[in-house]
């Protein structure tokens, strides 16, 4: 389990070179992270907030090869938003959009209450790994 830690991470993409953000995201990752299987580098941004806030949250994922930072392009990705300390997730199905460069947005992400929650996701097509980001929601 990966925990976001939000004053750090500020501090960590400042010295990463993070890609800008596209429209509706800031140019700041909330999170830059490796999948659980090394196998891609993401960064993370979320909006309308970032951090997240209680409500409908959309999320831009950049997928990039961890060694050549080269784009990953034609995935498929799976994400269930989970509440942590709750033991469930939601019943609205967030929705993938590849948007070409290694930019994915996922919208419809339910973060219906306030607390701990981790954004299970599943790659799939030319390589498979998993990620679980995890962090508070106010």
């Amino acid at each position: 389990m990966r925990r976001v830690a939000f004053a750090l991470l500020a501090c960590s993409a400042c010295s990463g070179g993070a890609t800008a953000g596209s429209a509706g995201f800031p140019a700041e990752p909330l999170t830059v992270l490796t999948s659980d299987g090394g196998k891609l580098h993401l960064e993370l941004r979320t909006a309308p907030d970032q951090p997240p806030t209680v409500g409908l949250d959309s999320v831009e994922l950049i997928v990039t090869e961890p060694t050549s930072g080269a784009a990953v392009d034609g995935l498929g990705i799976q994400m269930t938003p989970w509440m942590v300390n709750m033991g469930h997730g939601t019943s609205t199905v967030p929705s993938v959009q590849a948007k070409g460069g290694g930019r994915y947005v996922i919208t419809n992400v339910s973060l219906f209450m306030a607390g701990e929650w981790q954004l299970r996701m599943q790659f799939s097509g030319a390589l498979m790994d998993t990620s679980e980001p995890t962090f508070d929601v106010q």
